[in-house]
């Protein structure tokens, strides 16, 4: 059997360079309200959850 071939620099794949991408008010405003809605729904379970807890305790 032959050895594997010595894997030489050109071989190996390069590290990508991830360009920032500009800036889109559009994607920033859609990330604000999905991050809203997410804040608004764990705001509304911890309400609920409350409200059960104090049932519970009465």
């Amino acid at each position: 059997m032959l050895a594997p071939a010595a894997t030489t620099v050109s071989d190996k794949p390069k590290p990508l360079r991830l360009r920032p991408k500009p800036f889109c008010f559009e994607r920033a405003l859609s990330d604000f309200m999905d991050l809203m809605s997410s804040l608004k729904r764990a705001s509304n379970d911890l309400i609920i959850s409350g409200m059960l807890l104090k049932l519970l305790d009465l």
